[in-house]
């Protein structure tokens, strides 16, 4: 997500030991795959969590659509 970083606490539906929880702003997602993210909402703003694939955020072609996400944070 844009603008803040994620830590990676689980994956499948299986908890990520604390010591190997990654603290990452990009996560490539495999088909079928499932992430559990835990952010910390401190950057107020307007910020995107959305696919890097252009594909992926577009409809038939035109942006902005698809697997976009807004989150606002107020001061």
């Amino acid at each position: 997500m844009h603008g803040h970083p994620f830590r990676i606490v689980g994956t499948d539906g299986y908890p990520v030991p604390e010591a190997r929880a990654l603290t990452k702003d990009v996560i490539n997602i495999g088909p079928g795959e499932r992430y559990d993210l835990l952010m910390t909402a401190d950057n107020p703003g307007t910020w995107l969590f959305h696919c890097h694939i252009l594909t992926h955020v577009q409809n038939h072609g035109v942006e902005p659509g698809g697997m976009i996400t807004i989150v606002k944070i107020d001061e």
